[in-house]
């Protein structure tokens, strides 16, 4: 398995940051194929996102490009607004999986002062 964290922080050839981006994740998604390996990234959403508001967070706000999207097999999204801040959770939200049964939205334990998650 290979963890790629800040995959927007890699170059890649094309005329613009969309293009760059979505050469980026069409490489990625290749060598996930070619080595039969899982491969996780961690991106950004776009503007469209509020992540203090959970009903936001979808995985068409993916930032930079739909091609992530295209390419993933399986997309979570973090949120968490100051109720949740204040009882130490974050919401995951399952945005997308390919083969199976969406669950839906899960609460986590998300407490650093204590590294509970």
């Amino acid at each position: 398995m290979v963890y790629i964290d800040g995959v927007y922080l890699l170059k890649a050839n094309g005329a613009n940051r969309n293009e760059q981006a979505a050469n980026l994740m069409n490489e990625i998604k290749r060598l996930a194929i070619k080595f039969n390996i899982p491969i996780v990234i961690s991106t950004q959403f776009n503007k469209t996102v509020t992540t203090e508001k959970s009903s936001t967070v979808k995985d068409t706000g993916i930032a930079m490009t739909d091609v992530a999207n295209w390419n993933n097999s399986f997309a979570v999204g973090l949120s968490r607004d100051d109720d949740l801040k204040l009882q130490n959770q974050m919401e995951m939200t399952i945005l997308k999986v390919r083969d199976g049964k969406n669950p839906g939205s899960i609460k986590l334990n998300w407490n650093f002062d204590t590294m509970n998650f």
